[in-house]
Parts: structure tokens; C-alpha cells; sequence
């Protein structure tokens, strides 16, 4: 496998950094050239990378040392990365995993450690789809294959195995339609808990509210409140907290992720208003179905983080294997297999993934 010098690595991450941190017109102006740039040479990019693995691979059946930066270890992701190494490592393959922690500075850092350590592959959950983009550049440098594994990337160079962000916010916004069906002299009044506001997962705000655009409810919903909580539930306690004073009408509560859903239950609660809050997550987590159970929980957008991690890692398997034909597309690998959770189905819908 080629390598890159250390000196060259450390200026293309100097050159990253400086692309990441520049503000103003300039900052602006160099996102649209690097845009520009990507869109005419995604082609030759793709191939190369293709290339790549295919001499490197070629004939190896492995074991593969595959590296991959998360960008970050919440409950989901440490469930979810806990199936993926499991998988890879069950079949011999060797898996190195460093935490970008939501940082965009470290991710880049992090690429830079797994680049240097003469891996088949290496895998990146996005911190953001754009800031990213030079921890790719980076591994097709160094003639390292990369895979994009959930975010989406803005970028052509990897294979992207992606999970459809926007889906789970359009499986809250039928269970509003529907809500709004059966309380027709109700309105929704609602708040919104942001993990963090970047493209990769601002999908899943912007599904529930086109989902209820589109049926024709646009009229029928206030968005009275959002606020970014970087995936904490300390964070969005705080939030909630704030928002039962400040909005008593508030009837709505739909997070990006369960661990901040869990977060308003718990504020609700001690506001005495459990049972008048409609309180929606995603992910599907363990304590999530324990609370949608009791009933505390409204619901949440399922993911199936073990089926979801096992077809990553088969993916990643063929790629180190010499498969090439993923490169420069576009790989959905959730797609049906999503459900959105409430305390009627609950029971029957996990009962298929079991």
C-alpha cells in the first residue's frame, strides 16, 4: 500500500485546518471552489480509489486491519459500534477505532493517526458532511481505500454506505399527521432538541416538518422552539426545563436522538404533565422501549443498529476484498428497515428483527 510522508500528510492537514477555521467572503469562496473542483473531478477520483484496492487486495481473502473514526460515542453509536467491531473481529479481521468526540479538528487529526498505521481500509462516521471532506482527500493521498459509512459525505472519492437521515424525521411526521387526524381541534405545538446542526443529521428535523407540510398540515403546527444540545441530556434538560416555563401550551417534544427524548421525559415528569407531552426520539434504544412501554415515551424511529453495523461490515469486507464497484456511489443499506415505535406495535415490530 502507498504511503505518504509525514511531512506531506501534516501539510494537507495544515491546508485542511486553515480551510475549516478561514471566516468571511474567503471561507464562503473556497467551499464553492473546493465544490466546484469535486463535481469535475468525482469521475477519476472514484476510479482511482478503486484502483487502489483493487491492487492492494487483489486475491487476499485477509485478515484485513481495518481502521474507523466515529464521530462520536453516544448511547446509539456505542451500541452500534459494538455489533460492527463484533462482526469484523468475529470473522478475524482486526478493527482500530478512534472518537472524533463531534469535533470536526479531531476527526481530521484522527484520519491523519489511522493513516499511518498501514490498514486495508479505513471507515468514517462524518462529523460533518463537508469538514470531512479532507480526511478523504487525506486517505486518497496516502492510497489508503476510505469508506463513508451513515453521513454522507460531500464528497465522491469513498464508497458511501448511508442510512437515510431524513427517514426518521418523515416517520414522526406521519405519526403527527395521524396525531392531528384523530385531535382534530388540536394543534401542535412544539419544541425541538437539535444534536448538532449540520447536514449530515438536520434531515431528521426537516422530514417531520415536511412530512406534515405535505399531507397539508402546515397551518396546524408551531414550531414554538429548537435548540442545539450536542447530543447531551444534560443539555437538553436545561433546555426543556426552560421551555416548560416559557411555553405552557407546549404539547410536542421530538428529539433527534432518544437519549434527549429521555432527557424531556424526565423534565415533564417532574413538571407533572406526564401524559400531556407528546415526546418522540429516534434510535430506538433499549431504555427508549422501556419508556415507550410504560408509556412515558410516546415514540421513536427505530434503527436497527445491529442490522444496520453487520451490513456495513460485509460491505467493508468486500471493498478490502478487492470489490471496486462501490466506489462513487451511493449505497442504501437501512432501506426498509425502518419503523417508528409506539406502545401498540411496539411488541411486533421489534419481533421482526429478533
Amino acid at each position: 500500500m502507498k504511503k505518504i510522508t509525514a511531512l506531506f500528510l501534516s501539510v494537507l492537514l495544515m491546508l485542511s485546518f486553515s480551510a475549516c477555521n478561514d471566516g468571511g467572503s474567503s471561507s464562503t469562496a473556497s467551499k464553492e471552489e473546493s465544490k466546484a473542483s469535486s463535481a469535475t473531478e468525482s469521475a477519476s477520483s472514484a476510479a482511482e480509489s478503486a484502483s487502489s484496492v483493487a491492487e492492494t487486495n487483489s486475491g487476499s481473502d485477509g485478515p484485513y486491519k481495518i481502521g474507523l473514526s466515529m464521530n462520536a460515542l453516544d448511547e446509539f453509536q456505542t451500541e452500534w459500534l459494538g455489533y460492527f467491531e463484533g462482526y469484523l473481529k468475529a470473522q478475524g479481521h482486526e478493527v482500530t477505532v478512534l472518537n472524533a468526540e463531534s469535533k470536526v479538528d479531531k476527526q481530521l487529526a484522527d484520519v491523519e493517526s489511522l493513516i499511518q498505521m498501514d490498514l486495508d481500509v479505513i471507515c468514517i462516521k462524518s462529523v460533518d458532511q463537508d469538514g470531512v471532506v479532507p480526511c478523504f482527500e487525506a486517505c486518497e493521498a496516502a492510497g489508503v481505500p476510505s469508506i463513508d459509512i451513515d453521513m454522507g459525505a460531500n464528497t465522491d472519492i469513498p464508497a458511501h454506505l448511508l442510512s437515510d437521515q431524513r427517514e426518521f424525521g418523515v416517520l414522526i411526521g406521519e405519526y403527527a399527521n395521524e396525531w392531528l387526524e384523530k385531535n382534530p381541534d388540536k394543534t401542535i405545538e412544539a419544541g425541538y432538541l437539535i444534536g448538532i446542526d449540520v447536514p449530515s443529521v438536520i434531515g431528521r428535523r426537516d422530514g417531520w416538518i415536511e412530512t406534515m407540510d405535505e399531507a397539508g398540515n402546515k397551518d396546524k403546527y408551531n414550531l414554538l422552539a429548537e435548540k442545539v444540545c450536542n447530543w447531551s441530556a444534560t443539555e437538553a434538560m436545561a433546555v426543556v426545563e426552560d421551555w416548560m416555563q416559557a411555553y405552557p401550551d407546549m404539547n410536542w417534544i421530538v428529539a433527534m436522538s432518544d437519549e434527549m427524548a429521555i432527557a424531556a421525559v424526565n423534565v415533564v415528569e417532574a413538571a407533572g404533565r406526564s401524559g400531556e407531552v407528546v415526546i418522540c426520539g429516534v434510535d430506538g434504544s433499549p431504555n427508549a422501549q422501556e419508556h415507550i412501554k410504560a408509556g412515558t415515551m410516546t415514540g421513536t424511529s427505530f434503527i436497527p443498529r445491529k442490522q444496520l453495523a453487520e451490513t456495513a461490515g460485509e460491505y467493508v469486507i468486500k471493498i478490502c476484498g478487492g470489490d471496486t464497484s462501490y466506489f462513487g456511489t451511493d449505497v442504501d443499506i437501512g432501506a426498509g428497515l425502518y419503523a417508528f415505535l409506539t406502545k401498540d406495535n411496539i411488541d411486533s415490530e421489534l419481533a421482526k428483527y429478533e
